[in-house]
């Protein structure tokens, strides 16, 4: 799975990596319930193990903290998805990454199925245009495949 392929080699890149997890089960909870969207299965599993941070360049939204939601800027999923959708983010898009151009990863979480198995496809936003093209499968094929090309 792409996912665990991800997370072992965020594990074995340790040093070029700084990511505050991991994250509780209820405060994920809690961050789904602010937000009123429900996190894909990939996502979940590296929310649960690093919460959010970045490596090899590479920023990860998340979860910042086990006793708060909103944080006060990025890498806050909270925060950024808040502002966002003042933006014209749609509700069932959740921004996981900037690209650097302008534009964000996110998820859409339209066909999410309550399962292990993740159906929601990471996506770019383009926030000046409100366009979307789909990019990965799920959040584990776009972690794996983006940490590849860094790393």
């Amino acid at each position: 799975m792409s996912i665990d392929k991800a997370l072992a080699f965020i594990h074995e890149n340790n040093d070029s990596a700084d990511f505050v997890g991991p994250i509780l089960e209820t405060q994920i909870q809690k961050t789904e319930a602010f937000l009123n969207i429900s996190f894909p299965a990939t996502y979940r599993k590296f929310l649960t193990e690093f919460g959010c941070g970045d490596i090899l360049g590479l920023e990860i939204f998340g979860i910042v903290s086990n006793t708060e939601v909103m944080g006060t800027g990025i890498p806050c999923i909270a925060w950024i998805t808040t502002n966002l959708r003042n933006e014209d983010l749609p509700q069932h898009l959740l921004p996981i990454a900037e690209i650097g151009d302008g534009q964000y990863y996110v998820i859409d979480t339209q066909k999410h199925t309550h399962s292990e198995t993740d159906t929601c496809p990471v996506l770019i936003w383009d926030p000046t245009t409100l366009e979307t093209t789909v990019e990965f499968e799920n959040f584990g094929a776009f972690l794996w495949e983006v940490l590849e090309e860094l790393g």
